[in-house]
């Protein structure tokens, strides 16, 4: 029989635990402390969910145990904040390294690698709308170096268009370039948006 734990106190079983997003659904309605509660992590017999977690897993099954965590929205905001500076640090050194890759001919794993590297920045820009969204920021408002935060996006997107071009032209300079004097100036404007924002969420 499944166990359930919200903040490592044991619940009682949902009326529905069809799939995890049910005893979610009923973790909301019935355990949330206040009203800006939210769920921070989710472990399934020891194995945290994450957006990759394959939908097996998701639904009811051979469950033993499932945790559930919370926090504040300015608690998860901040975590997720600190993640996402943490992240951009490393793409500091990965992205030299990577565009030194593509100045020759790149092997398939360089590949993955800059497939990594555009996956991270959608769930960057992922955090970056919910952000904005949940606290009310203005994408106009908010002026980061110069210009509005809605400015950088725009900016940014079309250097990953150009960034995916390239790769469809197999243009491995073009890559190289685009990493280097495109992508990588944008890491200290992500850094300086996500400190801003920090200054915000309480």
């Amino acid at each position: 029989m499944t166990q359930y734990f919200v903040d490592n106190r044991e619940i009682s079983a949902p009326f529905d635990a069809s799939s995890l997003d049910q005893v979610l659904k009923y973790v909301e309605r019935l355990h949330f402390k206040s009203t800006d509660a939210v769920i921070r992590q989710v472990r399934v017999d020891g194995q945290s969910i994450v957006p990759e977690t394959p939908e097996s897993v998701m639904q009811s099954g051979d469950w033993e145990k499932v945790e559930i965590f919370t926090g504040t929205m300015g608690e998860v905001a901040h975590e997720s904040i600190g993640g996402a500076m943490e992240y951009l640090g490393k793409l500091e050194e990965l992205i030299p390294a990577l565009s030194l890759k593509f100045q020759d001919i790149p092997e398939s794993y360089d590949f993955g690698d800059l497939r990594n590297l555009c996956e991270g920045f959608f769930f960057i820009n992922m955090l970056l709308e919910k952000l904005f969204t949940g606290y009310q920021i203005s994408l106009d408002q908010t002026v980061v170096q110069g210009f509005s935060v809605r400015e950088h996006l725009r900016k940014f997107i079309g250097v990953l268009n150009q960034l995916n071009e390239s790769q469809e032209q197999g243009n491995y300079l073009m890559i190289a370039d685009t990493l280097e004097y495109e992508i990588l100036p944008f890491i200290s404007v992500w850094k300086d948006v996500f400190e801003k924002i920090s200054g915000k969420v309480n």
